[in-house]
């Protein structure tokens, strides 16, 4: 987008919203105005029907004043007066007063009389009985302590609503007692509306509570509680943003008991508001094209004033860009910010060419130190793979191949061999270990002068000998050495050797300078390092090899010791050790946990030297006194041992073997699985050998009758699946005349 672009789209936007800000602001002032004036309308026309209303019930009011206060009439309810009726009561009356309806009644509140007309026709109407109780019973409303007390208002009955006036019947002078009520009304038909909107000026509909209501005057009705004031609404809208033309008025009017009888509707043409609205949308229409007109006059100005000259420096900037000619000047004219622009891409070009002669020289700088950093990564790259060779878990000689061919790589040399020190040692047994020579070579390497070999040690840096030094080096001559260098195998103060580098090739050969030596010594520290680890390894291999076998022979004199007191059990603890060793291998035990296993088979009877020589040699049964304290030895080997590191593991089967696989062993009470499994593994060897070997209390059973036990305890005393992996491994080891006979019947 362009920048004219740009600007006719922000001008367009801002003019927009000018217009549509004053637009909304003079809408949220003068509508709510035009809306009050509208709502003022409706309420005076509400209010002049009301007073149309009002002043029909005054009128009947002051007709029944007339009559209720009138000796005649009072005689007439006495019963005194029978020509009343004809003299007064004539259709002609009814007419005159503008009243469709007269009930007499007397003292003793009897229907005296009743007469109904209907004024259109002036004819009499008839008047049932309900329907003279519907409108009698207003005078039940008159109070009975103020004879001058008057009941007005709308009834609503069977045949429709009527505006009655009832009051006490009296003399003329308004002397009492009272002789009965007198009540007139008139009917509240077609005829009495149209009379009542002529009189008010006012249109209006009509429904009472007995017709068939719509449903938009039901709902108003609905949870109405205060139904002396109108309900004012919108008339539907005619469509989607025009708004509602009417305002409409529901006027519920309450009967004499305060319940509602009729509802008036009354509508109001929004004309005000509508010509608020119409007069709003003419003053936006105007503020658009006024806004537009404007933004027009803009534009034209700015293409005028600016646009050209924009327009022109553009083009002479892409020229300068296309050709590349920072050496090129723009046009400046004028003291404006475009001016400025102009003489600030010229300064800018300016600088950039004084900037792009110093770029290239830069570049070439960063080109040689990219050389140097790619040569660097490499050299770490090399070291990384050194370090991951003196981690992995490969044989040393392996190591110190792969190593030495990495450096033979790295260094860009022919050869590259190890020489270790005369004596030896553990890590760099061999004499030469070398990559890169041929075999008859490999010999000379250890006859190099003495020289050499002595300054490289004393002063521990690399030594390079150069071509005219080697030619005293006849055994060498064939390889044709260009170059060899020397670097010490030196880590921690502990002197390995030396290392070896040959080049013979002449050309693209590395060149020996400080950087390429301190690599070559680098890498020499990295294998003296490896010597130096797989020294610490073989030396830590064999102490722990000779503790392990410290620890064995102290267990096993241990073991013979016990033995020794109990000559019954002789021999039992190497036997039980073998076996079960070979069952925990059948069961997938290795590595520490078989040593766990044979420690526990050595110690497992350790807790008998707490056990008095009367009990542990009773040639006899034991007492329960005596098994009580004979099975206090589990206890007692795991008191004993318990804080022993590396017999922690193994306390644990010397602890429980004697416990059983249904719980009812010692001294825990361990069942199933709760065992560990090294426990569950020797007692069954343990049960084996002892049944299988003599006792002074009884001979030792066959290796039938033990096998045949095992399998009636197995789910019972022992795990079922020991002693199934048991006795199979016993069909494999057992000589044959040993292993039971299976006898079938013919």
């Amino acid at each position: 987008m362009t920048l004219g672009q740009r600007v006719f789209l922000i001008l367009v936007i801002v003019l927009f919203f000018t217009t549509a800000v004053a637009f909304a602001i003079s809408r949220a002032i003068f509508l709510p105005q035009f809306d009050r004036l509208d709502h003022d309308y409706l309420h005076h026309r509400i209010e002049r029907v009301l007073a149309a209303l009002a002043a029909e019930q005054n009128r009947i009011s002051a007709s029944t004043a007339d009559w209720a206060y009138w000796s005649e009439t009072y005689e007439f309810v006495q019963g005194s007066y029978p020509e009343y009726v004809n003299e007064n009561l004539s259709l002609e009356t009814f007419q005159g007063l503008q009243l469709n309806l007269m009930l007499f009644y007397d003292a003793q509140g009897r229907l005296a009389f009743a007469r109904a007309v209907d004024l259109t026709s002036l004819t009499e109407s008839p008047i049932t009985p309900s329907l003279a109780e519907q409108i009698g019973s207003v005078r039940y409303r008159l109070s009975p302590s103020d004879p001058l007390s008057e009941v007005q208002g709308i009834v609503l009955t069977e045949a429709g609503a009527i505006l009655v006036s009832a009051r006490y019947v009296l003399h003329s002078d308004r002397s009492g007692p009272s002789g009965g009520v007198y009540i007139a009304g008139r009917w509240l038909d077609a005829t009495e509306w149209d009379r009542i909107a002529a009189w008010s000026g006012q249109n209006f509909n009509v429904w009472t509570l007995r017709d068939n209501l719509p449903a938009e005057v039901s709902q108003i009705l609905t949870g109405v509680k205060d139904t002396s004031q109108p309900h004012v609404h919108l008339a539907p809208s005619p469509a989607p943003l025009v708004p509602p033309a009417e305002l409409w008025a529901y006027l519920p009017l309450n009967d004499l008991w305060g319940e509602p009888a009729l509802v008036l509707k009354i509508v109001h043409p929004r004309d005000v508001y509508l010509q608020g609205v119409t007069s709003l949308r003419t003053l936006g229409f105007l503020l658009l094209i006024l806004e537009i007109l404007l933004g027009g006059v803009i534009l034209v100005y700015l293409q005028t004033r600016y646009g050209r000259r924009l327009n022109r420096l553009m083009n002479d900037v892409e020229a300068m860009r296309r050709e590349g000619d920072l050496n090129r000047r723009l046009e400046v004219t004028g003291s404006d910010e475009l001016a400025t622009l102009a003489s600030t891409i010229n300064n800018l070009a300016k600088d950039l060419a004084v900037a792009q002669f110093s770029l290239q020289e830069s570049n070439r700088s960063l080109q040689q130190s990219l050389a140097i950093t790619q040569t660097s990564l490499e050299r770490l790259n090399v070291l990384r793979r050194i370090d991951q060779t003196i981690a992995s878990d490969i044989r040393l000689r392996d190591k110190l191949v792969t190593i030495l061919n990495l450096i033979r790589d790295a260094l860009h040399v022919d050869g590259v061999a190890l020489l270790p020190r005369p004596h030896g040692s553990l890590a760099l047994p061999a004499p030469v270990l070398s990559e890169g020579f041929p075999l008859p070579h490999v010999p000379w390497l250890y006859h190099l002068p003495s020289a050499w070999l002595e300054a490289t040690i004393t002063q521990r840096r690399v030594q390079v000998i150069q071509s005219e030094d080697l030619l005293s080096l006849s055994h060498l001559a064939d390889l044709n050495p260009h170059w060899l260098a020397l670097a010490p195998l030196q880590a921690r103060d502990h002197d390995y050797g030396m290392m070896l580098v040959l080049v013979s090739r002449q050309d693209k050969s590395p060149e020996p300078d400080d950087e390429w030596c301190i690599f070559l010594e680098a890498l020499a520290l990295q294998t003296a390092i490896a010597l130096e680890n797989a020294q610490l390894l073989l030396t830590t291999e064999a102490l722990n090899a000779e503790l392990k076998a410290a620890i064995e022979a102290t267990l096993l004199g241990w073991s013979r010791a016990l033995e020794l007191r109990d000559r019954e059990t002789q021999g039992h603890s190497e036997r039980v050790v073998r076996l079960s060793l070979a069952l925990g291998r059948r069961l997938g035990l290795q590595g520490q946990a078989l040593d766990d296993l044979r420690y526990g088979a050595l110690l497992h009877d350790i807790g008998k030297i707490g056990i008095p020589d009367s009990i542990l040699l009773k040639p006899g049964p034991l007492t329960p006194e005596e098994w009580a304290i004979m099975r206090q030895h589990p206890q007692t080997a795991y008191d004993l041992l318990k804080d022993i590191p590396f017999l922690r593991r193994a306390v644990e089967i010397l602890y429980a073997h004697h416990e059983r696989w249904d719980g009812s062993g010692y001294p825990r009470g361990l069942k199933g699985e709760e065992i560990p499994l090294g426990a569950r593994i020797f007692a069954v060897v343990d049960v084996w050998d002892a049944l299988t070997s003599e006792r002074p209390y009884r001979p030792a059973w066959s290796p039938q009758q033990a096998r045949a036990y095992l399998q009636e305890q197995a789910g019972v005393l022992f795990d079922p699946q020991v002693v199934a992996v048991f006795l199979s491994l016993l069909d494999e080891e057992l000589p044959p005349e040993e292993k039971p006979t299976v006898i079938t019947s013919a």
